[in-house]
């Protein structure tokens, strides 16, 4: 999957890139790839299917390309929403827990 490319939500700043959830479906760990224009703190949150966040990590990074943990322990089967934040964007995937 190519990395979308995500409009900024900052008048003049840079946009960041957010490739996809791997390993997906998962039945524990996963990572989320990400490209960030400029140092900055970076939330990742996952939300189920009746929009409630079941989980949430905020970490600061550095420019450039990321691996970031996506918090999907204790989550019961299902599809799941991740959300990738940072001052340069917003932007989402979908992962699939499995048991």
């Amino acid at each position: 999957m190519t990395p979308a490319r995500i409009v900024s939500t900052e008048a003049g700043g840079e946009p960041f890139a957010l490739g996809a959830v791997s390993p997906n479906p998962t039945r524990g760990a996963a990572e989320v790839s990400l490209s960030l224009p400029e140092a900055s703190e970076v939330t990742v949150s996952v939300f189920d299917a009746m929009g409630r966040e079941v989980g949430s990590v905020r970490q600061a990074t550095a420019a450039g390309s990321h691996r970031l943990g996506v918090p999907v322990g204790g989550l019961a089967p299902g599809v799941y929403v991740v959300r990738v934040e940072s001052p340069s964007g917003t932007a989402t995937r979908r992962l699939t827990v499995v048991r």
